[in-house]
This record gives C-alpha cells, sequence and structure tokens, in this order.
C-alpha cells in the first residue's frame, strides 16, 4: 500500500513536470520582454495563438511618458504591411488586429518611438500569430483530461516495473482507454478550431445523423428475438 501511493505520487509529480516543460518549450508559448526606456521599465507580450472571433488585443505595459509607436502587421500572403497607431489607457500603450477566419496567421511587430528614438520589437524577428475558432469547453475538457489521464496512468504503468507488477495490465488497459478517447477528440477540436460555422454546422449534423441512425441500429437489434 505504501510503495502504492509513493508511485502515485511520483507519477503526478513527474506528469505536471512534463506538461510545464511542454508548455514552456511550445511553439505558441509567447515572446515576452523587459527593457528599459530612461530608468522606467516597458514590459512586453508578443502571443502566437488568438482563439474566437474577437480583434487580437496587443498591449504594452510602461509608465514612460510620451512613449509612442506604431503596430505593423500583414496576413502571411500579404507582402504589404498594415498599421495600428498605439493608443493609450492607463499604463497600457494597446492596438488591435482585426478577427480573421479560423487558421489564418498574420505577421506583426511593433515599432516604439521616444525622444526620437526608435525601437522594434521583438528584435529583428517577426512574430506569427494564429487564428483559431471557438471550441466549445465540453471538447476542451475532454481534450485535455484524456491526455492528463492517459499521461499519467503511463507513467504510472511504467514506475509498475519497480512494484509488484501485479497492476501492469489492469494499468495498461486504462491507459489505452484515456489515449483512445484522446485521439478522438484531436478531429473534434480541430474541425471547431479550424472551420467556419458552415463546416461546423455541416460536421454537427453529420455526428447527429450517424448518432441516430447507430441509435436505431441497436434499437432494431435489441427487440429482435
Amino acid at each position: 500500500m505504501k510503495n502504492s501511493i509513493i508511485l502515485w505520487a511520483a507519477a503526478l509529480i513527474i506528469t505536471f513536470i512534463a506538461g510545464y516543460f511542454e508548455s514552456a518549450t511550445n511553439e505558441n508559448y509567447p515572446v515576452t520582454g523587459t527593457f528599459g526606456i530612461d530608468g522606467r521599465k516597458v514590459s512586453y507580450k508578443f502571443d502566437k495563438v488568438q482563439y474566437g472571433d474577437e480583434p487580437y488585443h496587443f498591449f504594452i505595459r510602461s509608465d514612460v511618458k510620451n512613449l509612442g509607436g506604431k503596430l505593423n502587421w500583414r496576413t502571411e500572403n500579404d507582402p504589404g504591411w498594415k498599421e495600428e497607431n498605439l493608443k493609450w489607457k492607463n499604463v497600457e500603450l494597446y492596438a488591435d488586429i482585426p478577427a480573421q477566419k479560423p487558421g489564418a496567421i498574420v505577421e506583426y511587430r511593433i515599432k516604439l518611438i521616444h525622444a526620437g528614438e526608435e525601437y522594434i520589437l521583438p528584435g529583428k524577428q517577426v512574430v506569427q500569430l494564429k487564428f483559431i475558432g471557438d471550441v466549445p469547453v465540453s471538447i476542451l475538457s475532454v481534450f485535455y483530461f484524456t491526455l492528463f489521464a492517459g499521461l499519467l496512468f503511463g507513467i504510472r504503468t511504467g514506475l509498475d516495473y519497480f512494484n509488484e507488477k501485479d497492476k501492469i495490465r489492469k494499468l495498461s488497459l486504462i491507459t489505452v482507454f484515456f489515449f483512445f478517447s484522446y485521439f478522438v477528440t484531436i478531429p473534434l477540436k480541430s474541425t471547431y478550431a479550424y472551420s467556419t460555422p458552415v463546416m461546423i454546422r455541416r460536421m454537427s449534423a453529420l455526428i447527429s445523423d450517424a448518432s441516430s441512425a447507430l441509435v436505431r441500429s441497436l434499437s432494431i437489434t435489441a427487440s429482435t428475438p
């Protein structure tokens, strides 16, 4: 019993550590930084993903007086840059990038101006921002829960090597179940994330028709002597 508790605790810790490093090293992790102008801080964050159908709200936090600038952006296949003036609100300097269709990629950068000096952010690189459609909370919940549970049980199965190994078969079956459920939700999540509303409605109709046909088939089978 004591060994089992220790192994579950170890599996939980390893799962959380793996999740943290995956998040921190993910290609969608924001570009962040802080630098100084006249002894005052300027902090920024360039997101790489925008969820939903709302414009992307970019902002910089700073208490530097008389700081201005522009947000330059363009769609992936557009050679020309568009400009949005940065505006002040409290301690934020902000601008919005118009909403794009799901799957669209926008490149953007910032040019700050203070006392005749220009500051290009974030350095020489251009950040790519991907627009992703709204995914229902129910699908996201199942998606992340099954992924977390699959990793947890998979690691616990491996750690059972240090135990009596009498639970490996049972743990393996549970691991397979969670990963199977995870892979089933991937196309559903992708449908909402990258499809237009019309395509989503068509997919929902197809799923509804298939579910109804399956229920009718099971009813007929159950009623057949």
